[in-house]
């Protein structure tokens, strides 16, 4: 998860599934080592929302238009967790819809 920079980056992530070997991250992107009954991708796509983008912000300490946020705000983000056959019907609607504009846009770009 992003450390800060713009506002709308704060807080910002993303579930690594080991593309690169031999992968480090910078020193301003937190690593997140969920618990095994947590689940990275719903972690990944509740943090997008907008209560806990308003959290990442009313945390972050703001500097010359930069915001940042430290670990232990992080850690204390109010994340809800549904039992986890909800999270993965969730998520399973959402990579659809993510799906079916990710398609949109390649005929636009394409124009097929």
């Amino acid at each position: 998860m992003n450390e800060g920079g713009d506002d709308d980056k704060l807080g910002r992530g993303a579930v690594w599934e080991g593309q690169i070997d031999r992968c480090i991250h910078q020193n301003h992107v937190f690593a997140v080592r969920p618990f095994k009954s947590m689940n990275p991708r719903w972690i990944n796509l509740t943090t997008q929302a907008s209560y806990l983008k308003y959290f990442f912000l009313i945390r972050a300490k703001k500097a010359t238009n930069l915001a940042s946020i430290s670990s232990y705000n992080l850690k204390e983000a109010p994340i809800l967790f549904p039992p986890p056959h909800e999270q993965e019907e969730t998520l399973a609607k959402v990579q659809k819809q993510l799906d079916n504009i990710q398609n949109i846009y390649t005929k636009v770009i394409f124009q097929i």
